[in-house]
């Protein structure tokens, strides 16, 4: 006897799940993801800098007020924001906040994705 239920989101479930994480996306702003893509790109900064070390008094000193999350969360971000950073930085075209805010979300939005693929594998 097999405890695992023979489960799985139909098509529209998935189609109707991508849509919410779309509008959610586009339609919702929490000035959180802002200042935290604001600390990823002063991460990558402090990296280029050689003051990893120092990145929250690095980061105090740039922004005026401390990064609230451990650095291992900003390295994650930092990553995924590396191509906004090489833009903003090196070619000197800065993005406007709610292109950066949009590219965090999209990142929140592939966790949730894969969160729902993992749940559809357990279930």
């Amino acid at each position: 006897m097999s405890l695992k239920k023979e489960y799985s989101f139909s098509l529209f479930e998935k189609i109707v799940y991508v849509l919410v994480i779309i509008i959610s996306i586009l339609g919702f702003s929490y000035s959180d993801i802002a200042e935290t893509s604001y600390d990823a790109l002063i991460f990558l900064d402090a990296c280029k800098a050689g003051e990893i070390r120092h990145f929250y008094s690095y980061a105090y000193s740039h922004a005026g007020y401390a990064p609230a999350y451990d650095l291992i969360y900003y390295l994650v971000l930092g990553i995924w924001e590396l191509p906004l950073w090489i833009l903003d930085r090196f070619l000197e075209c800065p993005l406007p906040v709610y292109i950066r805010v949009c590219w965090c979300k999209i990142l929140l939005g592939l966790c949730s994705f894969f969160a729902l693929v993992l749940t559809e594998k357990l279930i």
